[in-house]
């Protein structure tokens, strides 16, 4: 016979308890497993959400290399996502090279070779030249709180400068003013690219005082001007003014082979429709590459008045228009089929052949900044031989040494180097007196650059490119210079004179202010004798108060200056030239590698 236990039914109950422990146990286990793989999904999406971002930082910091000259800066966008859980992105850090080779641990200025720079960086460099590389870390980060993943992104990159230089045969910063019968001819045979910007007027009292007027004026190209433009004579292509325009005897859009000078041909633009090929009396008009008239007068920020003068394109103003019974503005043809229209009806309506009055949302030209020109040595040593001349006073006549010494590099080189760069610290005035150079004694075997911190005036010179030269020469259209620019792009010398522009601190209100400032050799304003010849080279000319071009002077390049004040007679042809020393607008970008910039790798 069985006994029965006493309190054996809590042996049953321990069991159960025991098995739902078990159970509990487990479920929890199996929660904590699960979250763990939540967790862990979600820190692996984390991990890819932030490479991501890094990537992007890269991607964006690249993208805007084309328009931007801070390598060093705002060296990147710093940006949060609008997303839960919050995702960021940045540039770390930028390392620079001017070779590819050396690379720096330190912070520099824009006057060094190599260094780096972080998102709160001060600094800049720009003047990587030839053969720069940037190792460029962008930093990505996702989540909040105690779960925050970041990784970075490295890419290296190599750069070509895209040069800060203007691309006009003119640039006035504050101003341009015009004389008599000035011709600025074009470059390409393809269209009218001789463009002049103007960052105030073009040839207002205000700016230029009394000028004689530009009765005969050619411009192979568009003018730009940010305040008002009051001109005559032709411009081959549009003018777009952030204030009023007002003409007198003028033709925009077109010009007449009579108003060419002697030897000079409206047919060698390369896009005229002409009424009479190259004859005295033929009339041509200019298109676009698309076929569209060119001869638009826009005037943002006042009226446009005509007198006695022709747009072949549209005429937009946001006041009034103004214009007499000899004057007309269209891109449509007359039946003649070389002149504008007239108008159906009233002017400024907007119908056929009027033009439109009061028109909205117009606007100026785009700014464009004045180039900054840094005289570096090392940008210029070992293609040029660099002479110091540092015997002169402040404002004060430069001793005759510095002609002396200018002439014989023109005959001799300097140490075998025709390639000569004239440094002249302190500013003094240098002038060089009448005849000094002629069609032989000027003639150039190299480039000749002048670079002074005070007045330069060429006095009545001839400088020419010399038929026999040493090799390379000037005849060399594959020579490079140590940023990489042909050093003779139209296979003849070039004579440059430039100031750079940290010399004078406020020009608007010291070197600019009045037009007597023009002939104040106190300030450096570069100028031109009147029968100055520099036809037979290339020449660019840069300071931050006046060029002045005078009469008779004749010469092939560009102008870029506080203001460029063209004297009468003034012949020129636009050529497009490259040199060191220039802030660049952009580079162009070429990544070698992308890769993840993890601890331990170099630069991160």
């Amino acid at each position: 016979m069985l006994t029965r236990w006493k309190d054996e039914g809590g042996v049953a109950m321990v069991t159960v308890i025991m098995a739902m422990f078990v159970m509990v146990m487990i479920s929890i286990a199996a929660f904590q497993l699960s979250i763990g793989n939540l967790s862990h999904s979600a820190y692996d999406r984390k991990r890819d959400e932030a490479i991501q971002a890094a990537q992007a930082a890269v991607n964006s910091y690249l993208a805007g290399l084309p328009i931007t000259t801070r390598i060093c800066n705002g060296v990147g966008t710093t940006k949060t996502l609008s997303s839960s859980p919050s995702i960021t992105y940045k540039i770390s850090t930028v390392y620079w090279s001017t070779n590819g080779s050396t690379w720096s641990t330190t912070n520099t200025t824009n006057t060094g070779s190599a260094g780096y720079c972080t998102s709160s960086s001060t600094l800049k460099y720009t003047s990587l030249g030839a053969g720069g590389k940037i190792v460029v870390i962008g930093s990505g980060t996702a989540g909040a709180g105690q779960q925050v993943v970041t990784r970075k992104w490295q890419t290296l990159v190599d750069l070509t400068a895209v040069s800060g230089k203007s691309t006009n045969a003119f640039f006035g910063n504050s101003g341009v003013c015009i004389n008599n019968n000035p011709t600025i001819l074009h470059n390409t045979p393809s269209g009218n690219d001789s463009t002049i910007y103007s960052g105030g007027d073009v040839d207002t009292y205000a700016l230029c005082g009394n000028t004689n007027g530009n009765g005969s004026m050619i411009v192979e190209g568009n003018i730009y001007a940010q305040g008002n433009v009051a001109l005559r004579g032709c411009v081959d292509g549009d003018i777009w003014a952030g204030g009023y325009v007002q003409l007198t005897n003028a033709s925009v859009g077109s010009c007449s082979q009579g108003s060419y000078p002697s030897g000079y041909y409206i047919t060698s633009n390369g896009n005229p429709v002409c009424s009479n090929g190259s004859n005295s009396n033929s009339v041509c008009y200019f298109r676009d590459s698309s076929g569209n008239n060119l001869g638009s007068i826009t005037a943002a920020g006042g009226s446009i008045t005509l007198s006695n003068s022709m747009g072949y394109g549209t005429c937009k103003a946001s006041l009034s228009l103004v214009w007499d019974s000899n004057s007309r503005c269209s891109s449509t043809r007359d039946s003649t089929g070389f002149a504008p229209v007239a108008c159906s009806g009233t002017i400024g309506d907007a119908s056929t052949g009027c033009g439109t009055a009061n028109a909205s949302g117009l606007t100026a030209p785009n700014i464009s900044d004045m180039p900054d020109f840094t005289y570096t040595p090392t940008d210029w040593s070992g293609t040029y031989a660099i002479v110091n001349e540092t015997s002169g006073s402040p404002g004060q006549a430069c001793p005759s040494s510095i002609t002396t010494d200018i002439q014989n590099a023109v005959s001799n080189g300097v140490s075998g180097n025709y390639n000569v760069l004239f440094y002249i610290n302190p500013g003094c005035a240098l002038s060089f007196p009448n005849n000094t150079f002629t069609s032989s004694t000027g003639a150039l075997r190299g480039n000749v650059v002048i670079i002074t911190r005070g007045w330069f005036d060429s006095g009545n010179n001839t400088f020419t490119t010399a038929t026999t030269t040493p090799s390379p020469n000037c005849l060399d259209g594959t020579a490079k210079d140590s940023w990489g620019y042909a050093l003779y792009p139209d296979q003849v010398c070039q004579f440059d004179v430039m100031v750079p522009n940290d010399t004078v601190a406020s020009p608007t209100t010291s070197c600019l202010s009045s037009p007597t400032y023009a002939t104040n050799t106190a300030w450096p304003n570069i100028t031109f004798g009147t029968a100055a010849d520099l036809s037979g080279v290339d020449t660019f000319d840069y300071t931050p108060c006046w060029l002045n071009l005078n009469q008779q002077n004749q010469i092939n390049g560009q102008g870029v200056a506080g203001v460029v004040n063209e004297g009468q007679s003034f012949k020129m042809s636009f050529r497009l030239l490259s040199l060191p020393g220039f802030s660049p607008t952009g580079y162009t970008a070429a990544p070698e590698y992308f890769r993840e910039c993890v601890s331990g790798s170099s630069y991160c």
